[in-house]
């Protein structure tokens, strides 16, 4: 019998058992960082200093999460490479997954150090909190890359064959982090400062230790480091395919940031403590599953590159029902064990230490499917499957998608998507769904935005953007472009009054862009959809050529022929309610536009390979339309000129308000409104050419 259990194995409950074993052992130390600095700062520093590492923890996850997705989409893929039996690929791609993750933790760490304090305070810290949120946030912030490698180690180790020197490194990691606790903040009293430095000197043992190893020429690993040229496609793809372990651990983050809000809002400092604890626990319950799937990833990716079917059916049937019997035996334990673990956090507190106790039972149930969820996206993460964790993410969107701009807010049914051919009669999405999924970013539906001076392109570019990402995203922040570059003005009214009115219909806009994405033509590489504001026009230019025999005039109204070159994406489109059917889409265009003269109504202009459609800015040179600054204070005079003319730089509004000092001026008029959130300054604050813009 082989003492040394090999990725190549065949799996039986007790060997999968013991291989798992030290994975499931790192992920509970792990998890003990936390609990243990919760434990000292809750007994030792009171519950104001418990709450406020309770607040600032997650917003630290968020960071320190990405190594998870470097980790597991990194581990599948070069496990499948080793299960091929290209090691050189495989080393090649591991060493990269580490570079970056040094470079993505030094981004984030600057990040971090610099915006904690208005993060604490967004996130509902007291005038009390904010002090301690800050210091521990920043000192653990400051040792964010050391707490990415030892997340992204966890993984390679078990692809290495090397659990046991994983479990070595965070049960190292985790004494170091307890008796540090018990020194800085049982003993010298240092409080949250003790604790944070606790924790991130444990997280540099935790990664140093399987750097040193890596680290050798001769380990005994099929893995170790060495000077790599980073390549961007294989980084994509991992991080692509860990994306979805890295969305379940922002999603948990905003949830508990969501969870405190308003717990802090609603029972103060108790209820942020109470939900303090029952996060703590259930780190050490969560762990448990999260260890299995890192634990049993590596050895179904490898057995997806090596093509044994058999072995992937065995440990997918005793990978679910290990989580379903664990699940059942979590959430017994968890129920039993509510009245100590809530007596040991919070039992100086009658009043906390009841509400804590009651929460935690009724919490528990959630460990009943907890296991099954994790292990299902670890699953799909090891066999590099990108499209599963696609359709799910696209249909999030669609719904999202509908419930925004359908009138009766509804999410599409099965029957409806069906009828579009979205998906199968037998339940599958079709293909083109994936330009919807939320990681999608690829270049062919890229949207790039201009804002120029003056009527052509030979003027200064004002504001621009290019914009990647799912059609749902590219579309948004298309419209939001639009939106905060072009003007809104004001007609009067026969009564005195006066009505407002935009430069461009919003029912033209969105029509507009939605036929370009719709009836784009995606294959031809190296170009974009362009938007193009200028101070009299849009033009949005589609790559593509015109489908119909005639030009658009040329039919009568209504009865354009509706012609898909994109099928999916159009289908897509219509159950949204975003894209008009039978062909109305131009119709609907025109009719937005049947008050303004004839030389502004819309023109659409064919090119070889290329359709341009031109909307015409309804204020310009408009003698109706009037700029009115009377009755209005300084502050609602630049707001608007903002709306009505565009973004400007600060001198030419300080020159149109007559202000003669620009501190006054900024300090009365221009800062209020941008602490507000109504403005913001694009540019260096000291530049010349930075532009005062209207926020969205």
């Amino acid at each position: 019998m082989k003492q040394t259990i090999q990725l190549s194995d065949h799996f039986t409950y007790g060997k999968l058992f013991r291989f798992t074993l030290p994975s499931i052992a790192m992920m509970v130390f792990t998890s003990i960082y936390s609990v243990v600095d919760g434990f000292f700062i809750s007994n030792f520093a009171g519950k104001t200093a418990f709450a406020a590492l309770n607040l600032i923890w997650p917003f630290l996850m968020i960071l320190g999460g990405m190594g998870f997705m470097i980790g597991t989409g990194g581990t599948a893929l070069v496990s499948r490479y080793l299960g091929a039996g290209d090691s050189e690929k495989a080393n090649r791609y591991f060493a990269m997954m580490i570079e970056l993750t040094i470079l993505l933790g030094a981004a984030l760490t600057a990040i971090g150090l610099l915006f904690m304090e208005p993060i604490s305070r967004l996130l509902g810290a007291t005038e009390e909190m904010v002090p301690d949120c800050v210091l521990y946030g920043r000192i653990v912030i400051a040792f964010n890359i050391a707490f990415m490698l030892q997340n992204v180690f966890q993984s390679f180790l078990i692809a290495a064959e090397k659990p046991r020197l994983g479990l070595i490194a965070t049960v190292s990691a985790g004494v170091t982090n307890m008796i540090l606790d018990a020194l800085l903040v049982g003993v010298l009293r240092w409080s949250v400062a003790g604790a944070a430095l606790a924790t991130g000197l444990s997280q540099t043992m935790g990664a140093l230790i399987p750097l040193i190893f890596f680290l050798k020429k001769d380990n005994g690993s099929p893995l170790h480091l060495r000077p790599v040229r980073m390549e961007a496609k294989p980084l994509l793809q991992a991080c692509g395919n860990g994306a979805s372990e890295l969305m379940s651990n922002i999603s948990g983050s905003i949830v508990a940031m969501v969870y405190n809000f308003q717990l802090l809002k609603f029972l103060g400092e108790d209820g942020v403590s109470a939900y303090g604890v029952m996060m703590y626990v259930s780190f050490i319950f969560v762990a448990i599953f999260v260890g299995y799937s890192i634990g049993s990833s590596p050895i179904i990716s490898f057995h997806f590159g090596a093509e044994n079917k058999p072995e992937l059916q065995n440990m997918f049937r005793k990978s679910t029902l290990l989580m379903t019997v664990l699940g059942v035996v979590m959430t017994l334990s968890a129920i039993l064990m509510a009245k100590p673990l809530a007596k040991l956090f919070v039992g100086y507190d009658p009043g906390l230490y009841h509400l804590t106790y009651e929460a935690f039972r009724l919490y528990s149930i959630a460990f009943l499917f907890t296991g099954l969820n994790i292990f299902s996206s670890s699953l799909f993460t090891a066999l590099n499957n990108g499209a599963v964790s696609a359709a799910i993410s696209f249909m999030r969107t669609l719904v999202n998608l509908c419930k925004e701009y359908r009138q009766d807010k509804s999410a599409p049914t099965m029957k409806e998507l069906q009828n579009e051919e979205i998906v199968s009669k037998d339940g599958y999405a079709k293909s083109g769904f994936i330009m919807f999924s939320d990681n999608y970013n690829e270049d062919d539906t890229m949207i790039c935005c201009r804002l120029w001076k003056g009527k052509n392109k030979t003027g200064i570019v004002l504001d621009s953007s290019r914009l990647r990402g799912s059609i749902a995203n590219v579309f948004e922040n298309a419209l939001n472009f639009i939106e905060r570059n072009t003007k809104t003005g004001w007609v009067k009214t026969e009564k005195g009054g006066r009505d407002e009115i935009r430069s461009y219909p919003k029912e033209a806009v969105r029509e507009a862009l939605v036929n370009a994405i719709a009836h784009r033509d995606y294959s031809i590489s190296g170009t974009q959809i362009d938007v193009d504001i200028y101070s009299d026009r849009i033009e949005i230019v589609s790559p593509g050529s015109w489908l119909l025999p005639k030009d658009y005039n040329a039919y009568p109204a209504g009865s354009i022929p509706s012609i898909r070159r994109n099928a999916i994406i159009a289908a897509c489109l219509d159950v949204a309610n975003l894209m008009e059917r039978g062909g109305t889409g131009f119709q609907t265009m025109m009719e937005s536009y049947k008050s303004s003269p004839d030389e502004l109504q819309p023109v659409v202009s064919i090119y070889p390979g290329f359709l341009n459609l031109r909307l015409y800015d309804r204020l310009f040179r408009d003698e109706a339309i009037e700029l009115d600054l009377e009755n209005l204070t300084d502050a609602e005079k630049v707001m608007a000129i903002l709306k009505m003319e565009g973004p400007k730089p600060i001198k030419e509004l300080q020159m149109s308000l007559n202000y003669r000092s620009r501190s006054q001026f900024l300090n009365e008029v221009i800062n209020p409104l941008m602490k507000s959130g109504e403005i913001y300054r694009d540019g260096k604050p000291k530049s010349p050419t930075a532009l005062i813009k209207i926020k969205k």
